[in-house]
Order: structure tokens, then C-alpha cells, then sequence
């Protein structure tokens, strides 16, 4: 929250739902749909959808889980399909079978652009909505309003970040403000999901009770510090030594 104890207004501008009009094939995608896409998906039902004009916009809407069949978290699969019926998301879910990702999405893209192009009409603009924030690894040059880039394999699209310059506590106060269903795992010490190899509890959540070994995680919403939200994620080469 900020100084005022209320959350922040969305990033985008006022013409947002002006701009995504011009989009006539829209998506939000998310690799773990963890909190950061879990508020993104929120805010799009809430009030995008709600809001747009265009019916044939609102039916273009599409979700997609990228899914890692080997090292996915079963909460996380859980999550995604009772969160896709609870908001009615048309759902798509590629799995990975070792392909990079880049490519996993441009397949993706491909089928929603034709999908929805009418006969002997060019695939229309696609704009993309993603759960990312400043925070997030390569992510705090980003706009609000991003053109992927081309030049690097991604298919063309114009990637819409609502939450970009959220912190993790306004996360936190979001999804419990607003009593909105998350991933379990943030219950138990959590703090930032990806594959199961590389993603352990956070060790600032760690409680010792005295007079036991056991230790128990306090949840992801106490973390004391905004700098520790990926202390429980293992970098690549730490995962590589303990391989």
C-alpha cells in the first residue's frame, strides 16, 4: 500500500480499454500463474471484463498456462483449473515436452491469431496481459505498454503489465483485501513459485521452536522484507552444483 494506506491505481493509462479494442485477439498468459498472475487474473475479470464494450473482445479473452508436466507443483495445477472455472477462462495449456518456452508461445499465438481471422483477413493485433512486475528478473525497464521483440523469436504482440509497479507487499494486500483465492504453497513458507527444482520455502519465513529441531514456515505474507521475496528460488548454477 502506499503512504496514504490505500492500494495503488493500475498502470495503465485512462485509454487502456481504448487500446485493447485495437487488439481484436487478446490473452494473459502465465508460466506458473502464481500470486503476481493470480492478481493479474483478478483485475481482468473484475474489471476489464467487465468494462469493454465489445463483446467480440470479451469472447477472444484466453488464458494459458504453460505447463511443465515433469516439475510442476501438483498445487499449482490444481489452482489453475479450479481458478479457470471459478472465473469461466477459456483455457489453454501446452505443455513443455522440452521445448523452450519461446516456442511454446509463438505455437500458442499462432493458433489464437487464426482462430480468430476471419476469411482472407490479415490475423489480427494481439495484445498479451501478464502478471510481471518491476521486481521480476529482466523486468524493470519494462512499460506498461511493451511491443515484444521480434527480432529475439517472439511472435508480435503488444504485452499490457496492469500491475508492473506493484510491490510484494501491495500484492499481499490485494489478495486479502479483496479475499481472493491463491496457491496453497504461499500457506506454508512459499514466496515465489517456479519449478519445484529450482523453489524451496523461504528460509526468513523459518521458525525453530525451542527445545525442537522441527521448523516449521510462517506464511509468504509475513516476510519482513520486500528484497527477500525470491530468497526461496535456487539460482542455475546452485542447481547445477547439487545435480
Amino acid at each position: 500500500m502506499n503512504s496514504s494506506g490505500s492500494l495503488p491505481a493500475l498502470s495503465p493509462s485512462p485509454t487502456m480499454h481504448k487500446d485493447l479494442e485495437s487488439c481484436k485477439a487478446c490473452s494473459s498468459s502465465s508460466s506458473s500463474f502464481e500470486k503476481d498472475s493470480t492478481t493479474e487474473a483478478h483485475i481482468e475479470d473484475d474489471n476489464l471484463k467487465n468494462k469493454l464494450p465489445s463483446p467480440q473482445l470479451i469472447n477472444s479473452f484466453v488464458t494459458v498456462f504453460v505447463n511443465d508436466e515433469v516439475d510442476e507443483f501438483d498445487e499449482v495445477r490444481e489452482f489453475v483449473l479450479s481458478t479457470s472455472y471459478d472465473y469461466g477462462l477459456k483455457l489453454m495449456v501446452p505443455t513443455m515436452k522440452g521445448l523452450p518456452f519461446i516456442t511454446i508461445i509463438n505455437r500458442v499465438m499462432g493458433d489464437h491469431l487464426t482462430a480468430h481471422k476471419s476469411v482472407d483477413e490479415q490475423p489480427p493485433p494481439l495484445g498479451v496481459l501478464l502478471g510481471v512486475r518491476r521486481s521480476d528478473p529482466r523486468s524493470d525497464k519494462l512499460e506498461c505498454f511493451t511491443f515484444s521483440d521480434v527480432e529475439s523469436g517472439w511472435p508480435p504482440m503488444l504485452r499490457i503489465f496492469p500491475i508492473i509497479d506493484w510491490g510484494y507487499f501491495t500484492i499481499w494486500s490485494f489478495l486479502q483485501l479483496f479475499n481472493v483465492p491463491f496457491v496453497s504453497l504461499y500457506r506454508m513458507g512459499y514466496t515465489s513459485l517456479g519449478p519445484r527444482k529450482t523453489t524451496v520455502k523461504n528460509p526468513h519465513l523459518a521458525v525453530k521452536e525451542e527445545g525442537s529441531e522441527e521448523i516449521s514456515y510462517r506464511p509468504a505474507w509475513l516476510l519482513e522484507k520486500e528484497e527477500w521475496e525470491r530468497d526461496g528460488r535456487i539460482p542455475s548454477s546452485k542447481k547445477l552444483e547439487s545435480s
